[in-house]
């Protein structure tokens, strides 16, 4: 069973831009604290566009959030790496528990039948609908290499791919985890095998410090009552926070796992080692890595970029290497396919997708086979694939995610295996 323990689950809009409805906005400089208006909105894409990056930036108000529907279109799909990692998740046949904070009909339709929500037991998403909590939206507008929109009178043009997420999302912003939620946890933990813990990096300034202390100490109970239980946390884009990543430290440090993107990885090493590093090198990153597992005092610490995913572990290189693996093929098929892959598609694609060519080269210099010491930790690295199609890239490292945990929760089933042989023996 895989537990989804988060603090926002939100419906997305992939987005193509109606550049008519961006030249008669003023432009005012970027920023990274909430958004409120929309020339503030048209000042991050045209930060980001040119520089060919992304982020997540909060956004309230009816103008900003007219501007929004009136800019961007697209269709509804599920997003949030929590809903993404549970409902991939269930295509692999666990059982998976979502927590909700906004339980609108959209969001839960979307979802379908296979994941479960926690309230006075497990349900169906269907009967878990609250007619008075409207349903979240995120603006997610993805772009590709060499797309261009004009902003202002001045055309951007974008180097390479990337998603910049406008989010109108009020209960994300004031969460408190449910009581259903942590009163099932903690009934329940025990036949738990591993967590997913993620979202909080859109919380109000005003709450964070208490919404994040509460779930420090709900994953230090459950670890308590469950020791083996495998808690992942996956940094997300912390700009919103008054101090960024630094506020979460408390949230990432003494857990089984830690993952994230290469922007992320940037901000978490610049506070815990004063240095930005470029990830083009893996040898490089796998040292700066193993010192911030370290500092964190984690088993595990996973950087995934679009050319390689990196592990560093205290042991068992070889089955780090495999989940990083399944975890890149996880992300290829949800790309190839355009939707959730079970494991038959999944086991089809392993033999057919290509891998990528910087990427295995990166890794074939680095040498993965037994994994490379780095102080105390092991690094391995795998390449990720090449997938075909034309289909929207968001959510591809939310599915890299569900993969690796799926590779985590394995594990861990094969040790309760064990466990339960050798004490009927």
């Amino acid at each position: 069973m895989i537990a989804q323990t988060l603090l926002s689950t939100r419906v997305r809009k992939p987005s193509k831009t109606r550049p008519e409805e961006t030249r008669t906005v003023p432009l005012q400089a970027f920023t990274k604290g909430t958004l409120k208006r929309p020339e503030e909105l048209a000042g991050v894409v045209a930060h980001c566009l040119p520089k060919g990056i992304g982020g997540e930036w909060k956004v309230e108000g009816r103008s900003a959030t007219e501007w929004l529907s009136k800019t961007f279109r697209g269709v509804p799909s599920i997003g949030g790496t929590a809903a993404i990692a549970a409902k991939q998740l269930s295509h692999l046949s666990f059982e998976t528990a979502l927590y909700l904070p906004s339980r609108g009909e959209l969001l839960t339709s979307l979802l379908g039948d296979q994941v479960l929500v926690p309230q006075n037991a497990l349900l169906r998403p269907a009967t878990a609908v609250s007619e008075d909590q409207p349903d979240p939206l995120h603006y997610v507008v993805q772009y590709k290499s060499g797309s261009s929109l004009e902003i202002a009178g001045t055309r951007y043009l974008a180097p390479t791919a990337d998603r910049i997420i406008f989010t109108v999302d009020p209960a994300a912003s004031q969460l408190q985890i449910e009581g259903d939620f942590t009163a099932w946890m903690d009934a329940n933990v025990s036949s738990v095998d591993a967590a997913v813990i993620c979202g909080y990096n859109l919380l109000d300034r005003s709450v964070y410090r208490n919404r994040i202390q509460a779930m420090t100490a709900a994953i230090t109970r459950w670890k308590q009552t469950n020791p083996r239980l495998i808690e992942h946390v996956e940094l997300s884009d912390t700009r919103a926070l008054p101090n960024g990543v630094a506020d979460i430290l408390g949230l990432l440090t003494d857990r089984t796992s830690v993952g994230m993107n290469a922007q992320e990885f940037r901000e978490l090493s610049e506070v815990l080692l004063g240095t930005q590093p470029s990830t083009k090198n893996l040898e490089t990153a796998a040292t700066l890595a193993a010192r911030i597992a370290a500092r964190l005092n984690v088993s595990k610490l996973v950087l995934h970029t679009q050319e390689w995913a990196l592990g560093v572990c205290l042991s068992a290189p070889a089955t780090m290497a495999r989940d990083l693996a399944l975890g890149c093929l996880t992300a290829a098929a949800r790309y190839h396919y355009g939707a959730f892959a079970d494991a038959e598609r999944l086991a089809a694609l392993h033999n057919e997708l290509g891998l990528h060519e910087t990427g295995a080269r990166s890794c074939r210099d680095f040498g993965t086979e037994r994994g490379r010491r780095h102080g105390g930790y092991y690094a391995v690295a795998v390449p990720t694939r090449l997938a075909g199609g034309e289909h929207w890239s968001v959510g591809l490292g939310d599915s890299f995610v569900a993969g690796l945990v799926a590779g985590y929760a394995v594990t861990a089933k094969q040790a309760r295996a064990r466990q339960r042989r050798s004490s009927s023996a």
